[in-house]
């Protein structure tokens, strides 16, 4: 995306970020010209209201001017799976995990952004959970498959106080 027309209009809002500083000038010219000092209360309210208004009006264009430059600059921001896979590499051996990578095919460039998400994620998961010795990453035209050793073939435990058990004996304490 062309980030040109945003960039220009934040250069002219740079410079109408000087208008103020004329309008506190134009105050004190005001106090010091002003016939009597209640002339001068009067007058220097009406700048100060002037002032008040015009930065309104600036901190809008600023906010309206940068949130499309933050939009144009997320939209550019996309997974780079060849990254994601550097990544996720680089942190499972810093974790003592031996990493092998299988490319089976080229990955399709529709399917790459969301390969990225789902291999970052997945990466997350086997740091924090799955306590693996080994994974091995196989990347396909349009899919990824991630293995570790780290669950480990045991029964699962029994999940006391979840579910319908649980609901039934909350009835009867009622």
């Amino acid at each position: 995306m062309d980030t040109e027309p945003a960039q220009g209009q934040l250069r002219k809002l740079n410079l109408t970020m000087f208008l103020p500083l004329l309008a506190v000038a134009g105050a004190i010219s005001v106090a010091v010209y002003a016939r009597s000092w209640w002339e001068a209360v009067i007058l220097g309210t009406g700048v100060v209201a002037t002032m008040v208004c015009f930065t309104r009006w600036a901190a809008g264009e600023v906010l309206r001017v940068a949130l499309s430059c933050l939009a144009v600059t997320y939209a550019q921001r996309r997974l780079n799976l060849s990254a994601e896979l550097e990544n996720a590499r680089n942190l499972f051996e810093a974790a003592g995990i031996r990493v092998r990578v299988n490319r089976e095919a080229d990955v399709d460039q529709d399917a790459s952004e969301l390969l990225g998400q789902v291999l970052r994620e997945t990466t997350t998961n086997i740091l924090r959970h799955a306590q693996a010795t080994r994974v091995r990453i196989t990347l396909s035209a349009r899919s990824i498959t991630i293995v570790n050793d780290g669950a480990q073939r045991a029964p699962l435990p029994e999940l006391r106080g979840a579910g319908r058990p649980a609901a039934t004996r909350r009835r009867r304490w009622r």
